[in-house]
């Protein structure tokens, strides 16, 4: 899957090992470490296992969240210019390639 970030914040935090390790822990920031490479490596989002993977909704949009240690959640929403839709308007994870990052919080 193809991975962006909401904001500049979020993906210096993603991408530098050492800021993560400063701001989440050293623990939480190898384990976000390993699970945006999950999803890098994954063809879409129902592949990545690890973190209790789920749907949810985040700000009237749907989500998926995955847990990381010290009770900090990644979520992730649908990136693709024309949404990739089920019939019956629900986000279509199978088909979803590409997501963006938009929340690291506990």
């Amino acid at each position: 899957m193809e991975i962006t970030f909401d904001t500049k914040e979020l993906r210096d935090l993603c991408i530098d090992e050492k800021a993560a390790a400063q701001k989440l822990s050293p623990a939480t920031a190898e384990v976000l470490k390993r699970r945006l490479s999950d999803m890098h490596a994954a063809d879409s989002i129902g592949e990545v296992l690890a973190g209790n993977p789920r749907a949810g909704i985040h700000d009237g949009v749907e989500c998926y969240v995955i847990e990381l240690p010290q009770s900090f959640r990644l979520t992730v929403v649908p990136a693709h210019l024309e949404p990739r839709m089920n019939v019956d308007g629900s986000a279509d994870w199978g088909r979803i390639r590409r997501v963006k990052v938009v929340s690291l919080q506990t």
